[in-house]
């Protein structure tokens, strides 16, 4: 508030006319005296957005309010304004209001919205300031010991800070300027009640609210301390027009000050950047210190985008960031981006709804009938709009992710995971599609799994969306690669859709048993039910036997109608497979599918009594171990196996990551040792990942393929060890291995090539995705594989091929090649820039590798020659670094 006599002052410097009197020198005279009490009164009108009358008014259009007497003879209105000299000299001194002016006064206590205010913004003079844009006064800190309760709604122009010890409860709304955030220090407390905090102006977003913590140290409150920070939303609480709303980390060093404790209930995050953003941190028991999952939570909660999102939609990154993080729980939370499709040219601009990497989390629906019998009715989370809904990576750590009772609407992908095993996606309806197309025109699809083994598929329904951009394709389930272990899909239903499964790259494994199985899934309406294109190299396909002869498969098929294709129910083109039924296609593949007579399969369901999370119950627990030592089948065995790590991986008392190395021990697969190294590394244990890795080609016979995964995946696990023993940050170890990285991430489908990829694209700003494959029109050219071959013994279909692994290399180089049956007098030849050859290596046998060193060569460029018989059939080049 402002003295009547400064505020003289000010009206005269807007006008750059002296202030006559000026008050602020003289110190007032008895004649005055008597009416201060009136300045002060009508200074605080001016406050409450009550202004002076007629000609005199600060805003040059009166108070604005049509029944106060403007003429300046008027004797009934407080505001009315003494001038010296004037014949209103005595009669200033006025106590009537009329009914517009106090409806005004009403309005501004009643929302505490001035119409103006006079700030230091514009140095107490006018026009008024109505908004705060920018930080302009010092941090509002709530110190230790201070509980402190907002309850009127109001802007603030600077930071907010909680400090250790501090409460700060928020039950009104609160506007923030430019970049203000709002910093809840460890053992500092946050409460959001049904309260807006928003940004001030349109297109100055505040910073967010940062919930910091201590990476190093528990979540739990012992001994009334809290070592982290927390914030509580809840009752309609609202977040909006924020670069980051919230996150768990102090921005300056997240490295060592995650760890913040975000629940939320009831909560809105709207048109942020960011919605919610998790840094990497690993909570733990406080006595036992035995893993434990985040207590961070989401329940109920709408993360939204929308016409009103703002100018910088280009920057919108996710709803929900997670980085490095475990246990995150999305229960009935519901994730749309209804930006204005008229305003983006492709579906990718849509970006995410949740962007994992490295991260466990769960997305759920909410049970409404009774908790003591089983739920037969939920309150879903959902998906609508997004580029991807649900995004998921690994890159050096096993965690896993389940889906269930969720709805996905209007996306380009519904789920899409690389190198993440054990997944968890059962009860989920996809409504495959949108209207605007992918930038590279990628088929829509509703799961999407690269690199990926021991997941769950089962009782998901694909359905086709009502609009969908001309011409692009549609897939239910698109599984990339998933290798030579028993995987299912299982108890879906497909209808409307272009291509319900889709199978590319290596699905199969060296037993008919072996590999991707279809199985009891319902299918209608679909263009075609089961496909597996043709591909380059061997062993693409999926497993040999479709059901068995004590089992069928268990399949439903579309329709068959004039126009339908001949190869609609099952097309295969790449290794041949047999077929079980009952029911039995009718349109397939002649020549390439084989039909036998199975049992008629029942088609139970497989899920667990949990069936939200996929969790275990003691009893089912003892079951899979008897399924995985036990079982003589291994189908049986490989599901009971992924059952069995996904529970100890997701377990709510203890996260048993010694249990679940043992496990992938037992397994026996070279992946499944791959996973025991990430399984290290997810530890922060650099030891023992580089001696796990050590002892793969020892324990593992390896040749063909098998010894190339090995050695891409040991040239990206020693950059991973080496970073983690000298204390670099992912990005920190991306920075300073982008080209050995890139030629790790370009070299094919191979285990880490696909960590790599996650890797670059979350920290290099790259965008490796795989191609997919599907068929040509018309039938193609049947493959058949060679006698013995399996995926661990193939290199590629040419008659002759040469790889190095790792290149860059640092100290050694491995050769790996294939030649011609017959072959004599074959090299290696490898020399310099200017052609001088440094070395000639022989090579034996028709397949084989060879290690060379590069100690003694300087870093820089050089070339490789494979020579048979004085001929030079392949040249490739290698970089060494140093």
């Amino acid at each position: 508030m402002v003295l009547y006599g400064q505020y003289y002052e000010y009206m005269y410097d807007l006008t750059g006319e002296p202030p006559v009197p000026n008050f602020t020198d003289m110190p007032p005279n008895s004649f005055d005296i008597p009416y201060g009490g009136n300045g002060i009164l009508s200074e605080f009108l001016h406050m409450a957005s009550v202004d002076h009358p007629c000609c005199n008014s600060h805003l040059d259009g009166g108070d604005q309010c049509e029944d106060t007497p403007h003429s300046m003879q008027t004797q009934n209105n407080v505001q009315q304004t003494f001038y010296p000299g004037s014949q209103l000299l005595h009669e200033s001194l006025r106590c009537a209001f009329t009914q517009c002016q106090l409806g005004r006064l009403h309005h501004y206590f009643e929302h505490l919205e001035p119409d103006w205010q006079r700030t230091a913004e514009n140095n107490f003079a006018f026009p008024a300031v109505t908004k705060f844009c920018a930080v302009s006064q010092p941090d509002i800190v709530i110190p230790n010991g201070a509980n402190v309760v907002w309850e009127r709604d109001r802007s603030v122009r600077s930071n907010i800070v909680v400090e250790p010890g501090g409460k700060l409860t928020i039950r009104c709304n609160v506007g923030l300027p430019k970049d203000a955030r709002i910093t809840v220090h460890p053992n500092g407390e946050l409460i959001v009640d049904g309260a807006k905090l928003h940004n001030n102006c349109d297109n100055a977003r505040w910073e967010g609210i940062v919930v910091a913590g201590n990476s190093n140290l528990h979540q739990y409150k012992t001994y009334g301390v809290r070592n982290q920070g927390l914030l509580i939303l809840s009752n309609g609480a609202v977040l909006s027009g924020a670069n980051t709303a919230v996150r768990n980390y102090a921005p300056e060093n997240p490295g060592y000050k995650s760890g913040g404790v975000i629940m939320a209930d009831n909560t809105v995050f709207r048109n942020n950047l960011i919605g919610v953003d998790f840094a990497p941190y690993q909570n733990y028991h406080f006595l036992y210190g035995s893993l434990q999952g985040d207590l961070s939570n989401f329940a109920n909660c709408s993360f939204w985008a929308d016409v009103h999102f703002g100018t910088d939609y280009g920057s919108f990154h996710s709803m929900a960031t997670l980085r490095g993080i475990t246990g995150i729980g999305f229960q009935a939370c519901t994730f749309v981006n209804d930006y204005p499709e008229s305003a983006l040219t492709f579906a990718d601009e849509k970006q995410y709804g949740i962007r994992a990497v490295n991260s466990g989390f769960e997305v759920t629906g909410i049970c409404q009938t009774t908790p003591l019998e089983p739920c037969t009715s939920y309150l879903p989370s959902e998906f609508r709009g997004f580029g991807i809904a649900i995004s998921a990576g690994n890159h050096g750590g096993i965690k896993t992710f389940s889906v269930s009772n969720t709805h996905f609407e209007d996306n380009a992908r519904g789920i899409a995971a690389y190198r993440v095993d054990n997944i968890y996606a059962v009860n989920n309806t996809f409504k495959v599609g949108t209207a605007l197309p992918n930038q590279n025109n990628t088929p829509f699809m509703g799961i999407d799994l690269f690199r990926c083994t021991g997941y769950k598929i089962e009782q998901d329904t694909f359905v086709n969306a009502a609009i969908l951009s001309a011409g692009i394709p549609s897939i239910g389930v698109f599984i990339n690669h998933s290798g030579s272990e028993p995987n299912q899909v299982y108890k879906n239903v497909f209808e409307g859709l272009s291509y319900a499964n889709l199978s590319n790259g290596i699905n199969r494994g060296s037993s008919a048993i072996e590999g991707l199985q279809y199985q009891c899934n319902q299918n209608a309406m679909n263009e075609f039910d089961f496909v597996v294109p043709e591909e380059t190299g061997g062993n693409t396909g999926v497993a040999e036997f479709q059901g068995a002869g004590n089992l069928a498969a268990g399949n439903t098929f579309s329709t068959v109608l004039p126009s339908s294709d001949l190869e609609m129910h099952f097309l295969n083109h790449a290794a041949p497979l047999t077929y079980f039924e009952p029911p039995a296609p009718t349109n397939y593949t002649f020549g390439s599918i084989s039909i036998l007579l199975g049992s008629p399969n029942a088609c139970p369901s497989k899920l667990p009594s949990n069936k939200e999370t996929g969790r275990l119950s003691e009893l089912e627990r003892q079951e899979q171990i008897q399924n995985f030592y036990a079982g003589a089948d291994a189908g049986i065995r490989a599901e009971a196996a992924g059952m069995l790590i996904r529970n100890l991986l997701i377990d709510e008392d203890s996260i048993q990551l010694t249990a679940v190395k043992t496990l992938l021990t037992d397994k026996g697969s070279l992946y499944a040792r791959f996973s025991v190294v990430d399984a290290w590394l997810q530890e922060g244990n650099p030891a023992g990942a580089q001696q796990e890795l050590s002892d793969i080609p020892v324990s593992i016979s390896l040749s063909g393929r098998a010894q190339i995964e090995y050695d891409y995946f040991s040239a990206l696990k020693n950059i991973q060890i080496t970073a983690l023993q000298t204390g670099q940050t992912d990005v920190q170890m991306v920075s300073s291995n982008v080209i050995p990285l890139k030629n790790i991430a370009e070299a094919g489908r191979y285990y880490a090539s696909v960590q790599a990829q996650i890797l670059l694209n979350d920290l290099a700003g790259t965008n490796y995705q795989p191609d997919v494959i599907l068929p040509s029109q018309g039938q193609q050219n049947l493959m058949t594989p060679r006698p013995g071959e399996s995926a661990a013994t193939l290199l590629m279909e040419q008659p002759y091929s040469l790889q190095v692994v790792p290149n860059p290399a640092i100290q050694e180089a491995v050769f790996h090649y294939r030649l011609p049956e017959g072959t004599e007098q074959a090299q290696i030849v490898v020399t310099g820039m200017d052609g001088k050859i440094l070395d000639r290596i022989s090579v034996g046998g028709p397949t084989g590798h060879l290690r060379w060193s590069t100690q003694h060569l300087k870093a820089g460029l050089y070339i490789y020659r494979l020579s048979v018989n004085a001929d030079t059939l392949l040249t490739g080049r290698l970089v060494i670094i140093r």
